[in-house]
C-alpha cells in the first residue's frame, strides 16, 4: 500500500475516534462551546497558515476566526475557568501529563518525517 493511503487512513481513524469521544462527552455532560477558545484557535491557524502558505489551515483559521467573532456576545458567558495544577487531582494530573507527552512525541514524529520528507523530495 502507497505510504499517503496508510497516513488517509490513519488520519480518518483517527478522526472518527476523536468525534465519537466527543458526542459522548457532549451528551454527558452539557458543556456549552466557548467561543473565545475557537477565535483564538482562529487565530493561529490564519498565523501559521500564511507562512506555510497552507490553503487549508488559512480557510480554517478564518472559519474559527468568524465563528468566534460572530458569537462574541457569548464570550464571557461560555468562559470556562481553568483549573489550577495544584487543585487538580492525582487521576486529572496523569490524563493531562499523558495528553502532553502524546501531544510531544506527534510533534517530534511530525517533524522528522517532514525532515525526512524534504531531504528525499517525496
Amino acid at each position: 500500500m502507497k505510504p499517503t493511503l496508510w497516513i488517509f487512513l490513519s488520519l480518518l481513524i483517527l478522526l472518527i475516534v476523536f468525534l465519537t469521544w466527543g458526542v459522548i462527552v457532549k451528551k454527558k455532560k452539557n458543556i456549552p462551546p466557548d467561543y473565545y477558545k475557537i477565535f483564538i484557535i482562529g487565530v493561529f491557524w490564519l498565523i501559521i497558515g500564511f507562512p506555510l502558505k497552507n490553503e487549508t489551515l488559512l480557510l480554517m483559521g478564518f472559519i474559527f476566526l468568524v465563528i468566534g467573532l460572530v458569537n462574541k456576545g457569548k464570550w464571557e458567558k461560555n468562559r470556562q475557568a481553568q483549573p489550577v495544577w495544584k487543585d487538580l487531582g492525582k487521576r486529572e494530573k496523569i490524563v493531562r501529563i499523558a495528553i502532553m507527552a502524546g501531544l510531544t512525541v506527534l510533534v517530534v514524529a511530525g517533524l522528522m518525517v517532514y525532515s525526512i520528507a524534504s531531504k528525499k523530495g517525496i
